[in-house]
């Protein structure tokens, strides 16, 4: 029997980790978090995940270096990045990176439950759920 997708969170916020975890969990998939760039860096290097879901701004760490510790990790080559940002000029640098990198994404903040869901079926490509017969 296959396995779930895994994701791995990065996101210093609690409230947003939770939240973000529980959407995750609700579309069937494994999740990890942790909440700085050196954890993740180290979980993130054990391999075997599906995607990461990163904060750019985190305590030890933000934007275009942060992102860029995460992208050279051989670990993470294959695996799709959905970038979580409230800051207004990721939007600015992060598509030229995404030009370079295929499966780099960004989801501004706030975002709603739809909004991630349909994100992490995309990047995962996972269907969706098929609606209920009348």
């Amino acid at each position: 029997m296959p396995t779930a997708p895994a994701v791995l969170i990065v996101e210093d916020d609690p409230f947003i980790r939770r939240i973000e975890a529980r959407i995750v969990i609700g579309l069937g998939l494994r999740v990890e978090s942790c909440a700085d760039m050196a954890e993740g860096l180290q979980r993130a290097a054990e391999g075997g995940w599906d995607l990461l879901l990163l904060d750019l701004n985190l305590p030890d760490a933000f934007g275009e270096s942060l992102l860029l510790n995460f992208l050279t990790l051989p670990a993470l080559v294959q695996t799709p990045v959905l970038c979580v940002s409230g800051d207004e000029h990721a939007g600015e640098w992060l598509p030229r990176w995404a030009e370079l990198r295929p499966g780099l994404g960004l989801l501004p903040k706030p975002f709603s439950r739809p909004q991630l869901e349909e994100r992490l079926r995309a990047a995962l490509r996972l269907s969706a759920p098929q609606g209920c017969a009348a």
